[in-house]
């Protein structure tokens, strides 16, 4: 199948100062473009911070910037199916209809638990804790043991709670599209 003729993704990514873990976005980026034209976002478009980088994957990302589709557009504009994993999930936070109420109000999602967030070293400075602002705005939060892998699948939204649900959840991102796809060309 031609680039030209796969069906469009859409990865949200954070635009928080404490980053996007380097690994994990190259493992899901290298995952999904295989089945998709992939389209990059961030709140209000905004450039992302990648951390943990090492010699090889700096050589990847510097090849990656160079890409046209490497700047992401502005989240708030989408209504495609959508995969956000880890602390990428708040980047969903800003997604508002025209009436200021979250978009994903009566969702369930899961995030980075509260457990491994305490791990980390910028644990309190965080602006937000995505399990408190997920059920504080009305959606549910489902989240398993730490550093378990955990997708939750809810309408056009697949979310995953950490690095280990990276590929599971991109999995079943493809699995979703593919099966979209099937039901529109039968219709």
């Amino acid at each position: 199948m031609t680039a030209s003729m796969r069906r469009s993704c859409l990865m949200i990514l954070s635009s928080s100062s404490e980053g996007v873990s380097t690994l994990s976005f190259m493992q899901a980026f290298s995952l999904a473009q295989t089945a998709f034209n992939v389209q990059l976002a961030s709140p209000r478009g905004s450039v992302v911070e990648f951390v943990n980088q090492d010699e090889q994957s700096r050589k990847w990302l510097n090849e990656f910037r160079a890409k046209s589709y490497a700047k992401p557009i502005s989240f708030e504009q989408v209504e495609e199916p959508i995969c956000a994993i880890g602390l990428g999930v708040t980047g969903l936070f800003s997604a508002t209809n025209k009436d200021n109420m979250w978009k994903f109000k009566g969702f369930c999602m899961t995030a980075t638990s509260v457990f491994e967030l305490v791990r980390t070293p910028y644990f309190s400075a965080l602006p937000v804790i995505p399990e408190d602002y997920i059920r504080e705005h009305g959606a549910q939060y489902s989240c398993s043991l730490p550093d378990a892998l955990h997708v939750v699948i809810d309408r056009n939204l697949i979310t995953g709670q950490n690095d280990e649900s990276v590929v599971t959840a991109v999995q079943n991102l493809i699995l979703f599209c593919s099966q979209r796809s099937a039901k529109l060309s039968t219709n």
